[in-house]
């Protein structure tokens, strides 16, 4: 029996990698090594190819590191294509010819939707030199490209939200957008939005049940007038405020007949379009102008 031991413990046995290499050593009862033998060489196979895709897209991938593969989607050659339907991670087993070993590696594939762009919202009737916003649906991780015919991009070309302003042509202003995703791989349809552009005229007048309001000159670049004939005669305050609502300019103006205000070139500190706002305890009334800062 103490024969029949030893013999065991003469072919204790442990495997390690070194260098990429299978090497097997054996240790008799003392722990010492009695032989070491190199049964082959292990793979390292890896996966290099597209990592991100639109959906509906041939991914390219290519295996490396060993003398065949198995892909687990079918195949057996280093290079395969995948038509890309969603999100998924492939894997490919490799073998070396001479020593049999394998190695399994993995490669995970994003697949993106292109963005739906199929709508802009905004005005479709403006004036020249006139500012307005548009906007557009919000696809997450989506990049704008908006185009302005016969106007200016003031801010937000990469937002759902632009602000535009208009040129001094009358006649047909045009919004256009597609999103993309994907670093501008993945493009969505193109869709435009009309604007009919129309001349200003000298002077407006708004009419309502609290009095008339006459903005002028319309557009103006050197100070506006601003007259007001109240329905009745009662407690008015004035407001002036940017196309972001921030206020520029609020007074009281008391109760009277008629009100007669001249606003200062030095209250408008950029071109744009802005609101006159006359507000009484019977209500309100309002008018655009347009300023051309100088």
């Amino acid at each position: 029996m103490k024969n029949l031991n030893l013999f065991f413990l003469l072919f204790i046995m442990s495997a390690s990698v070194v260098n990429g290499q299978i090497i097997t050593f054996t240790y008799d009862a003392n722990g010492n090594c009695t032989s070491k033998r190199l049964n082959g060489t292990q793979p390292d196979v890896k996966v290099t190819g597209d990592t991100v895709v639109c959906k509906g897209a041939i991914a390219k991938f290519t295996a490396t590191g060993a003398d065949s593969y198995v892909w687990g989607i079918g195949g057996s050659s280093s290079a395969v294509s995948v038509i890309a339907d969603t999100t998924r991670t492939y894997a490919v087993v490799g073998t070396n010819s001479m020593s049999g070993c394998k190695d399994t590696a993995y490669h995970l594939l994003r697949v993106a939707s292109a963005p739906d762009s199929n709508a802009i919202w905004g005005d479709t009737v403006a004036t020249i030199y006139s500012i307005d916003t548009f906007n557009a649906p919000v696809f997450a991780g989506s990049n704008y490209h908006w185009t302005v015919t016969n106007g200016t991009i003031l801010g937000g070309n990469s937002t759902p939200q632009i602000i535009v302003q208009w040129g001094g042509n009358v006649g047909k202003g045009v919004v256009e957008l597609y999103q993309s995703v994907n670093n501008q791989q993945c493009n969505g349809k193109t869709v435009f939005h009309n604007v009919n552009i129309k001349d200003y005229p000298a002077s407006i007048e708004t009419f309502n049940v609290l009095g008339v309001l006459r903005v002028y000159p319309n557009p103006a670049n050197a100070g506006a007038n601003v007259l007001f004939t109240p329905t009745k005669i009662s407690e008015c305050q004035i407001i002036v405020s940017g196309i972001d609502g921030r206020v520029i300019y609020r007074t009281n103006l008391g109760a009277q007949a008629n009100y007669s205000i001249f606003l200062e070139d030095s209250l408008f500190l950029s071109s744009g379009t802005y609101s006159i706002k006359i507000i009484s305890e019977k209500g309100q009334v309002s008018e655009k102008l347009v300023y051309i800062k100088q």
